[in-house]
């Protein structure tokens, strides 16, 4: 099985009757390439199958593979445009993965989805294991659902500080799930599954209005500048309606835009392209923050820097690790400093652990940070009671807070669904 990645953002550009245009030519260099080998077919939507019926050896299926994923390195022209295209395949040989038509499907959509997980595979090969994975994640979603209906999910949130003087500027959001057999499940465990389901809307835009809540609770406590930082799921980027939910949060409590940064993933730079900079756009202008997170680990180009409305680049905790004896994980940092510099962007380290580490990324000009060092994640509560002059381990550097405000303090969050 063959999905076209990139399909999505030529009809999103360019228009249905360009991507009719473009579908069409993808169909044809499929069976140019193929020839008497075998049958290309179109499935649906971008997804095409092709049937190899003399074809037993999994090693010639990866080579007619690579040779598929290079003919589609060339672009397609529609209407004096070039548009790109990339593939995800999927393959199942019979009868090891299957004896019948129906069988031998699913087993290479099982494999087309571990291929599209990620996109650097381009390609994968069934595996039994593929299968009781899917099986595990429509249980998990199964349970997903129940824990949205029953309120199991809550937000944890990890201290942003500034590395120069430890004093927090704000806290990142991190989706928690409350399994009433298996306790506090991280995030790991079960956001693949929910960002590919049908909840990943709702809860996205339940998790905004839970984190600009918290933030309007601690600038009451006389910390007026401290932000939200919100992780996005790729459907909200989809929707029509994601600046009127960011904005109706920001009404509801207050707060102005600057309250609130937006984090998105590479993975979501190229799975969507093209098609984000519209949603983006309108919240940069609305005065929101747009964050790259985990810059520097994967394929995006220096061109999203420029095209995308960005305001901060978050460099991955894995070059944070060993920074001050790595000199490459030194480099690294040091040049994704001076591109946030040059592109007029703020720049944060993840993964801060050690007091070595703050000093030297303080030296290469990173000015802030979380970690472990400062603190693990922790609930909205106690974010506020150690904002109101709390203890806690790991944050005793931190400078004096204002004066509790018991008013403020002693009130209860509320858990929604």
């Amino acid at each position: 099985m063959i999905d076209l990645d990139g399909f999505k953002e030529v009809n999103d550009t360019q228009g249905h009757a360009a991507g009719d245009v473009v579908l069409k030519a993808a169909g044809d260099r499929l069976k140019e390439r193929i020839g008497t080998r075998g049958t290309v077919g179109r499935l649906g939507g971008d997804e095409f199958a092709v049937v190899l019926p003399n074809l037993s050896d999994p090693l010639e299926a990866a080579k007619i593979c690579d040779d598929l994923l290079a003919s589609f390195r060339a672009p397609f022209g529609s209407e004096g445009q070039d548009a790109f295209l990339g593939l995800s395949l999927g393959i199942a040989m019979s009868p090891s993965h299957g004896d019948c038509a129906t069988d031998l499907l699913a087993s290479a959509d099982f494999a087309l989805y571990r291929a599209k997980s990620e996109p650097s595979m381009g390609y994968c090969i069934f595996q039994p294991a593929l299968r009781q994975a899917a099986l595990a994640r429509r249980n998990c979603d199964q349970e997903l659902r129940e824990a949205v209906a029953q309120g199991q999910l809550e937000m944890n949130y990890q201290p942003l500080v500034r590395l120069e003087d430890y004093r927090v500027t704000g806290a990142e959001a991190l989706l928690r799930w409350r399994h009433p057999q298996h306790g506090l499940i991280a995030p790991d465990a079960f956001l693949d599954v929910l960002e590919r389901g049908r909840l990943a809307r709702a809860v996205g835009d339940w998790t905004i209005h839970e984190a600009v809540t918290l933030a309007r609770r601690v600038r009451a406590l006389g910390n007026p500048s401290f932000r939200a930082n919100v992780n996005l799921f790729a459907v909200q980027l989809r929707q029509d309606e994601l600046a009127k939910t960011v904005t109706k949060a920001l009404e509801a409590n207050g707060l102005p835009p600057d309250a609130l940064e937006l984090e998105i993933t590479e993975n979501i730079f190229l799975q969507e392209g093209e098609a984000m900079i519209g949603p983006l756009r309108q919240l940069r202008d609305l005065g929101v923050g747009i964050a790259f997170d985990d810059y520097g680990t994967g394929f995006a180009s220096l061109s999203l820097l420029k095209r995308f409305p960005l305001t901060r680049l978050k460099i991955d905790r894995s070059f944070v690790r060993n920074l001050c004896s790595d000199k490459e994980d030194e480099a690294v940092v040091r040049a994704i400093v001076y591109l946030a510099e040059s592109f007029g962007l703020e720049v944060t380290a993840e993964g801060v652990e050690r007091e070595d580490q703050r000093q030297r990324l303080l030296e290469l000009g990173c000015e802030s940070a979380q970690g472990y060092l400062f603190g693990r994640p922790m609930t909205g509560q106690r974010i506020m009671e150690i904002m109101n002059g709390a203890q806690h381990e790991g944050l005793a550097r931190w400078p004096h807070f204002p004066p509790k405000r018991t008013d403020v303090a002693n009130k209860t969050f509320v858990k929604r669904a």
